[in-house]
């Protein structure tokens, strides 16, 4: 075999390897988990909580739910997740919710229809320490 040849075959073998790994190493992982510890963005913080549905290269992706609790502090998101985060129509119920009311931030709990993690259509909202005379 001659110098030439020799070149050719090594760089149809090293594209043929590179072409092989390639697009295998490019196919996304997609698992199925339940009750995974994972971090959750929301509102500006992470939260470590649990998270069962389906993950892609490490990140929730489709249907799932996140769970977290910490003493009164709670956040349950049901729904669409795309690339780690919630995009799409989901649930949430959260002890966390932040809304402005009146030039004024209001904290309390939460429960209904999001989109993107934001409320959007039915929900309640209870306002925590209100003081009834």
């Amino acid at each position: 075999m001659n110098f030439k040849t020799r070149q050719i075959a090594g760089l149809f073998l090293i594209f043929l390897c590179f072409f092989l790994n390639g697009c295998h190493s490019a196919k996304s992982k997609t698992e199925k988990v339940s009750k995974k510890e994972m971090r959750f963005l929301y509102q500006k913080q992470i939260f470590t909580g649990t998270f069962t549905g389906t993950l892609k290269n490490g990140k929730a992706e489709g249907n799932g739910v996140f769970s977290y609790k910490d003493g009164d502090q709670f956040f349950i998101y049901t729904g669409k997740f795309q690339k780690g985060s919630c995009k799409g129509k989901g649930t949430l119920h959260t002890s966390m919710m932040k809304l402005k009311f009146q030039n004024s931030i209001n904290t309390g709990t939460y429960k209904g229809s999001v989109i993107d993690g934001i409320p959007d259509g039915r929900g309640t909202f209870l306002k925590k320490n209100i003081l009834f005379l």
